[in-house]
């Protein structure tokens, strides 16, 4: 009976032994079959300088981590059964996971940018509804591809292409809208989106011009299109919207006092007074003196020049030659002066050089007001000039 006793305790510390002991974690011992598996994608993208930990699961201890190039990533084995990826420079490798039967993990990890994710979007901007108004900005550092999404799409929608974030506002609310920007390694942005209307307005507002001059103002603000308001006497004047936001008046008699109104979409309205007197043998440039708003997508500005030496030309001349730069003048259709293009795009100012969306630190520009004069000297050496002035305004138009 003491021998039958004896060999069923010898029985069940075997049974024991084998499942691990009576106690304890049930972790795998060196002759576990579980299926050897790691919780990890099998393609992971990391920024460089990025650690991320992986659970190692089933197989025969003891593991191990090998790279097909180290000096991209690298792996090792580490706590209580993890697997550790470090990207080490931008490129790709492959991390393998190995158990002591040689069965095998295979991860593919692509390393992005040394560079944090950053975007020239400020942190909190408004924008004008519609396609036309849409703002573009541009991505950068962190991994490669990039993404968005918008909190209320309704509100605002937002798309990437590459590098560049376009958010467009779709109506007015009083909620706004949270535009999230990802890239492939999970880091992320966020834009505090308000959608309204910036006021309609009309630079120069006050002109006073002579007979036959072609007066241009340009509109900003508001929704488009914009469009006249009805009552314009033409004996007096001939008033139209050219270009999509350019207000064109021509004089036909002298008036001390004239109204022209523009109206927009959403019947917001804004006024050109124009005061019209005899011609006068000057060199001037019409307008003489507009504001516009700072925008990273301004358009083509026109500036009209009258009374110049019949021959000769005219030379033209900025203090500015980066923004709104002018180009050849030409003859004006009805030959009474000469046009001056100046080129649009971006006026924006202010320059966040690392892309944290601020413009508060070293190497950084501040925005602010500028101002361009523009020149020009005819034949006779008589000068005129026009003065133009870019209003910078935080996280409107694009600027930061």
């Amino acid at each position: 009976m003491r021998s039958l006793f004896s060999l069923l305790t010898l029985l069940v510390s075997l049974v024991l032994t084998a499942c691990g002991g009576g106690g304890g974690s049930p972790g795998l011992s060196s002759g576990s079959s579980s299926t050897f598996t790691v919780l990890a994608p099998g393609a992971v993208t990391l920024q460089v300088g990025a650690l991320q930990q992986y659970a190692i699961k089933g197989g025969q201890k003891p593991y191990s981590v090998y790279s097909s190039d180290p000096a991209v990533a690298m792996g090792w084995v580490g706590g209580d059964d993890n697997v550790f990826i470090g990207a080490v420079v931008a490129g790709s490798a492959d991390v393998f996971v190995v158990d002591a039967k040689n069965t095998q993990y295979k991860i593919a990890v692509k390393a992005g940018s040394s560079t944090a994710f950053f975007t020239t979007a400020a942190s909190a901007i408004t924008v004008t509804p519609g396609v036309a108004y849409a703002q573009t900005y541009t991505l950068g550092g962190g991994t490669p591809p990039y993404s968005a999404t918008s909190s209320f799409p309704a509100v605002a929608t937002v798309t990437v292409n590459g590098n560049q974030v376009t958010i467009t506002g779709v109506q007015i609310s009083g909620t706004g809208s949270n535009i999230t920007i990802r890239d492939a390694a999970g880091a992320t942005l966020s834009v505090a989106v308000t959608v309204g209307t910036v006021p309609l307005s009309v630079s120069p507002n006050n002109v006073s011009a002579f007979l036959g001059d072609k007066v241009r103002a340009v509109i900003t603000g508001g929704t488009k299109p914009y469009r006249l308001y009805g009552g314009l006497d033409d004996f007096i004047i001939n008033a139209q919207v050219v270009e999509g936001n350019i207000l064109e008046v021509v004089g036909n008699m002298v008036v001390e006092k004239i109204s022209v109104i523009v109206v927009d979409a959403n019947n917001q309205t804004a006024e050109l007074t124009l005061k019209l007197t005899p011609g006068q043998d000057v060199l001037r440039m019409q307008p003489s003196a507009l504001s516009i708003p700072q925008s990273t997508t301004t358009p083509d500005i026109t500036l009209m020049v009258y009374g110049a030496s019949q021959s000769g030309g005219i030379q033209v001349f900025t203090t500015n030659t980066s923004v709104l730069k002018p180009q050849t003048p030409v003859v004006n259709v009805d030959k009474t002066g000469y046009a001056v293009k100046l080129l649009g795009g971006n006026t924006c100012s202010s320059v966040d050089a690392n892309g944290d969306g601020d413009t508060a630190d070293v190497g950084d520009t501040p925005g602010a007001d500028k101002i361009i004069t523009i020149t020009v000297l005819d034949a006779k050496g008589r000068v005129g000039t026009a003065t133009i002035t870019t209003v910078y305004t935080a996280g409107q138009g694009g600027c930061v």
